[in-house]
């Protein structure tokens, strides 16, 4: 998916219309998907992405990832608004989480505070390595 692509689908449960809907751009759902659209590429240009926003997004270097840390960090404090952040960085997650739900083949195995999930037995075994 690109990056506009992941912005938008906060904005489906928000919508009229349903995702395939809007996907088809079937009548209201036309302009519902045109101001939602709109709405992604304006939060991708505060936070200083819209030249990305038809690419898609993975493996960022660590330049990348500190700079797009900074950014969630100060969107988050400065707009008020809760962030999903689906991510495999652990010290990125770990490092400006609030609360993490840790999936393992799709099911979930913790959630908690950050502290409390790096310790959890299921959470090492699947993602950090049995010492």
């Amino acid at each position: 998916m690109t990056v506009l692509d992941n912005l938008l689908l906060s904005r489906h449960n928000a919508m009229g219309a349903g995702a395939l809907e809007n996907r088809l751009w079937l009548g209201r759902s036309a302009r519902e998907e045109k101001a939602a659209k709109e709405k992604a590429r304006e939060v991708a240009a505060l936070m200083q992405i819209e030249q990305l926003a038809d690419t898609p997004v993975a493996g960022m270097n660590h330049d990348e990832t500190a700079e797009m840390t900074e950014t969630i960090v100060q969107v988050n404090r400065d707009l008020g608004v809760a962030i999903l952040l689906v991510e495999h960085d652990m010290k990125m997650v770990m490092g400006i989480s609030n609360r993490v739900c840790v999936l393992n083949f799709g099911q979930r195995i913790a959630l908690g505070k950050p502290a409390e999930v790096i310790r959890d037995e299921a959470v090492v075994a699947a993602y950090l390595g049995a010492a």
